[in-house]
């Protein structure tokens, strides 16, 4: 498991998705694109507006946009977030999806796995395996090889099913086509919608939903309680937290590198000049914002001072955990090293005492070495007239 496909698998597993050698990296274009004669003959990664596979890959692909379309074969696993995300093409081992809306129109050796708005399998699609669903819409007009497991609101079978299903739906509807070659279980306030020429051949049971029982008394929270509620609560905080710096950082690498390795650089460079500046911004910031707040005609100036001082402040850190994983992983990519520095981050951070000194003084280089780009920044559109 290399530390590019962790941070892949992370992003995926944000929302939810389950999922070595010399794998393939895309990112940053307008548009990544395999093309119809392109072979990739390892794992494939990309993360883009729009992700097109029209040629093979053999492994699995870890995909993220806004628009994912497989035409061509994927000689493994499918595992991708995105708004669109239409399979036309061969996937011979699993599709594991979050998506606004999945449409699979191709054969899929394996199981699907699908979180989203809806699901459509359409007539032109072959399962081999299983699916498990949870949307809003589920409509499965391809034949399954084994059965289904879903949460919809509403659920369309249209086709062979070659096992069980079990269904929490608002409405289920069978047309007359459907053939379950198992039984058929499902919750629902609504009777099913068994169209003539429909076939079940196990039982079909229709369960009604829990109703919420009547609460009893609460009883005194004790010291106990108080303490593991404040435990879990940190431990959820402090996973958003990773999760949040991992996708800002990403963000930064390779929407904004330029910025960004320029000014890991100014840190490499400039330690305590980044520290002396970042320790001064930190607190005179502030001040100006509110002397701008008390002149009044000032105030939407100081609202924006603000709105930037606190998103300096948030990602000043990226750059320094960046850093550190640079200075290990010295040939590695940025994303490998960012991985690395934010777990090494998020371990030191929980050692009492030593935690918050360390936040603090990340803090200071970092801000100090936001301030000292920008100014660079600014010194060359000068000197170019652009400024």
């Amino acid at each position: 498991m290399t530390l590019k496909r962790l941070a892949f698998t992370l992003l995926i597993l944000i929302l939810g998705i389950l999922g070595a050698a010399s794998p393939v990296f895309a990112q940053g274009q307008v548009g990544t694109v395999v093309s119809p004669d392109q072979i990739i003959a390892a794992d494939y990664f990309a993360s883009d507006s729009t992700v097109t596979i029209a040629g093979t890959v053999n492994g699995d692909a870890y995909l993220v946009g806004g628009n994912i379309l497989v035409s061509g074969t994927i000689n493994g696993s499918l595992l991708a977030l995105g708004g669109t995300i239409n399979v036309t093409g061969n996937v011979t081992n699993n599709i594991r999806v979050i998506a606004g809306q999945l449409i699979v129109s191709g054969p899929v050796g394996g199981n699907i796995t699908s979180l989203g708005g809806t699901t459509n399998l359409t007539a032109g699609a072959n399962v081999s395996g299983s699916l498990v669903a949870g949307a809003g819409n589920v409509s499965i007009f391809a034949p399954l090889g084994r059965g289904i497991n879903a949460v919809a609101g509403q659920m369309t079978v249209g086709s062979s099913v070659g096992g069980d299903v079990s269904a929490y739906v608002g409405q289920l509807i069978l047309t007359p086509s459907a053939r379950v070659a198992g039984d058929l279980t499902y919750w629902s306030d609504l009777d099913a919608q068994v169209q003539s020429g429909a076939e079940v051949a196990g039982t079909t049971t229709r369960n009604t939903p829990p109703t919420r029982a009547p609460q009893e008394p609460r009883q005194p929270i004790d010291r106990a309680q108080i303490q593991a509620a404040l435990a879990r609560a940190a431990f959820i905080a402090r996973l958003v937290d990773f999760v949040s710096a991992l996708i800002i950082g990403l963000l930064l690498i390779y929407v904004f590198p330029v910025f960004t390795q320029m000014t890991v650089g100014t840190i490499r460079k400039e330690p305590w000049k980044s520290l002396g500046v970042g320790l001064l911004t930190l607190i005179v910031t502030p001040i100006i914002g509110f002397i701008l707040l008390a002149l009044i005609v000032g105030i939407p100036l100081a609202l924006i001072l603000f709105g930037l001082y606190l998103i300096a402040l948030y990602v000043s850190r990226i750059f320094v955990i960046l850093l550190v994983g640079e200075l290990i992983l010295r040939k590695a990519s940025p994303g490998w090293a960012l991985v690395l520095g934010l777990v090494l981050y998020e371990v030191i951070t929980l050692i009492p005492f030593l935690g918050p000194i360390v936040v603090f003084f990340v803090l200071l280089f970092g801000l100090g070495a936001i301030v000292l780009g920008e100014n660079n920044v600014y010194r060359q559109l000068r000197g170019k007239n652009l400024a």
